[in-house]
């Protein structure tokens, strides 16, 4: 009889046990469970390596961008006489967004659609950046292509030192070892420097305030 008493009891207790062996996993369960963890210990290495090699060339990249705008900006400002970093600058920032656009049509990047918020956020950030460029470009008119980047340079040891106070990074041994030589360099630099030029050297050290700010606003 299916309406007895006894049956739905027994109908109620194999389910209770059937709903309890399911919460506990099954041996495949637990081997897929182990071959999943497995793989992902595996391919660990394979994405460390990956992204250390993507971090390298990135390095690579930017070494070379930023050493051939330094050279192309000396040789507009003084071989050709044409004193209008501010304008320079500007061309170099539209080529810039030309470019990005162009390639996430093409797909080969993506970056996030242009809000009002986060505009507003980056403004102050963005305006350093600015300050940062023009200064840089301007002081190509009165110093050499070597003391500007030894100027950029300190700029590093500055960020260093901006972390340590302002978030707590810790300077490991050879951060404070690389940026001693830094810092002892440029002033070796300086003392030999044949080009003195004190409005070169004013630029150049608001270059670096500027610098220095952005990075620090920038991992803010």
């Amino acid at each position: 009889n299916p309406n007895h008493p006894n049956r739905t009891m027994k109908s109620d207790t194999n389910k209770t046990l059937s709903e309890e062996t399911n919460c506990y996993p099954g041996k495949n369960d637990i081997e897929s469970q182990q071959q999943v963890e497995s793989s992902d210990l595996k391919n660990k290495p394979m994405l460390q390596q990956s992204m250390s090699s993507e971090a390298v060339l990135s390095n690579i990249c930017y070494s070379i961008t930023s050493i051939g705008m330094t050279l192309n900006n000396k040789f507009i400002f003084v071989s050709l006489g044409f004193n209008y970093p501010v304008l320079v600058v500007l061309w170099q920032n539209i080529v810039t967004i030309f470019f990005l656009f162009a390639l996430q049509k093409l797909r080969f990047i993506s970056f996030n659609e242009l809000k009002w918020p986060m505009v507003k956020k980056w403004i102050p950030v963005n305006i350093l950046f600015i300050f940062m460029l023009t200064s840089g470009s301007y002081a190509l008119q009165f110093l050499s292509v070597p003391m500007v980047t030894i100027f950029k340079n300190t700029s590093t040891v500055a960020t260093a030192i901006g972390d340590y106070f302002i978030f707590g990074q810790k300077l490991t041994t050879p951060v404070l070892l690389s940026s001693s030589l830094i810092v002892v360099s440029s002033i070796i630099a300086g003392s030999h420097d044949i080009q003195f030029n004190f409005t070169g050297y004013i630029v150049m050290i608001a270059n670096v305030a500027a610098s220095t700010s952005y990075l620090v606003g920038f991992t803010s």
